[in-house]
């Protein structure tokens, strides 16, 4: 797991250097989005902060597309009374979106891994475990944007999370399908 961790961290930087490097066109951006994870029916957090990545167009025409690398941090409480389950996951993702106002489509993959940390208590016993994994997801959708630095969202996200062993079990390729809505500013 280490090995992964440590890939994605130095291709994370090298890609955000370069992109910085390349030119001061690139627009940074942060957002915040909530969802709802339809098979664990929980609410799904998120926050990401990215970078527009410099493009040309070929020759007259205008360029009508953005690429964008982003840092994706996500939150969802699987607990009940009892069992204390939360999925934490933080995701290197690049993001595809058509420019203008208005609706444009949008779609992307990220690449990460997730923290599985799970607590039981009664009045004798406590007892925790967490787990780091390898996790990957799709997502696309619409994108309204008002401005050219303030936009909202609507989309689908497809998570997948790796084998997660917690308390001497295993959770065999945990996958879900979540709808969202977020909001993001551009600097």
């Amino acid at each position: 797991m280490k090995t992964y961790l440590l890939t994605l961290l130095a291709l994370a930087g090298f890609a955000l250097g370069t992109a910085q490097a390349q030119a001061a066109s690139a627009s940074p951006y942060v957002g915040v989005g909530l969802g709802y994870l339809i098979d664990s029916e929980e609410a799904l957090i998120t926050i990401r902060a990215g970078m527009e990545l410099p493009s040309r167009s070929l020759g007259d025409l205008p360029d009508r597309f953005s690429h964008n690398l982003e840092f994706e941090f996500g939150y969802v409480d699987l607990g009940d009374n009892r069992v204390a389950y939360d999925l934490t996951t933080f995701f290197f993702n690049y993001r595809g979106e058509m420019t203008g106002l208005g609706w444009v489509p949008y779609f992307g993959a990220g690449l990460g891994f997730a923290n599985a940390d799970v607590g039981f208590w009664s009045n004798f016993i406590h007892y925790s475990d967490n787990d780091t994994v390898f996790a990957a997801q799709a997502f696309a959708g619409m994108k309204y944007n008002f401005t050219p630095a303030a936009s909202v969202t609507l989309g689908a996200r497809y998570l997948w999370v790796d084998d997660v062993k917690l308390l001497g079990l295993s959770a065999r390729d945990t996958d879900d399908v979540g709808l969202e809505a977020s909001f993001s500013f551009r600097f």
